[in-house]
């Protein structure tokens, strides 16, 4: 175990830029991974568990630089990346974020301003940036969500439910066709926008081939069809009522 390796004497100790290269091969995230793996039995007895003070006035500068996490110039993690990181630290309001912002332990890939890199990029608001929305009855409003969840460009329910798995703000349902229901949800190819609308429906008696060509049984099967992703936009929901024939 590593209590009962024998500390060396200082002049033992790798020379920083050997051990600072060691442990930017580690590809350890934070300060908070390495003090785990410091206590591991895994660390060498020649790289310190605590390198900020042993290499303090011989190269040591920030946790960033030890690390390697400050290397990249230019750029940020992606948006949902950086999220789910900044939900791990378990911060619990903006005052919080913005002290640990300021410290060593940030990475330079994550930014100490999100609200403003992030914006249009799917950045919404701190609680969701921090993983601290207590949602109360409450989504967006169907003609708000619609437009958010089109702008993602997703082509099928598939990737919407990998979507909403992962990234997905906490004010958009996981299930819009049950909360949205009667509020202005239709099919999934609506809520996607993968549905491009026609002019006008196709003339009678082709859409009733058509139909006739897919060999329903039933007005449920009807039903089911038009709820369904293969149903074409130029094909009445309604054919009974509808003022296009």
């Amino acid at each position: 175990m590593n209590a009962a390796k024998k500390r060396p004497h200082r002049n033992n100790w790798r020379p920083f830029e050997e051990a600072r290269e060691f442990a930017r091969n580690l590809k350890l995230k934070d300060s908070g991974e390495w003090h785990i793996w410091a206590q591991s039995d895994a660390r060498p007895i020649d790289i310190p568990a605590d390198p900020a003070g042993v290499y303090q006035g011989e190269g040591w500068t920030v946790w960033g630089d030890w690390l390697g996490t400050r290397r990249r110039r230019g750029g940020h993690r992606p948006f949902q990346e950086a999220r789910a990181f900044a939900r791990r630290l378990g911060l619990k309001k903006f005052e919080e974020w913005k002290t640990w912002s300021k410290s060593e332990d940030r990475p330079n890939d994550i930014p100490s301003n999100p609200a403003g890199v992030y914006k249009d990029k799917g950045w919404t608001n701190w609680s969701d940036w921090l993983g601290t929305r207590i949602r109360r009855c409450g989504h967006r409003p169907f003609q708000e969500a619609h437009a958010f969840v089109r702008g993602l460009g997703l082509k099928s329910q598939k990737e919407w439910k990998l979507w909403a798995a992962s990234s997905r703000p906490l004010d958009i349902p996981a299930y819009p066709e049950a909360v949205y229901k009667n509020k202005g949800w239709t099919v999934w190819a609506d809520w996607l926008g993968t549905r491009v609308r026609r002019k006008q429906h196709r003339p009678f008696h082709e859409a009733r081939e058509f139909v006739h060509s897919l060999g329903f049984m039933s007005q449920s099967d009807w039903r089911k069809w038009v709820k369904s992703e293969s149903f074409p936009d130029d094909i009445p929901t309604s054919p009974d009522t509808s003022r296009m024939w």
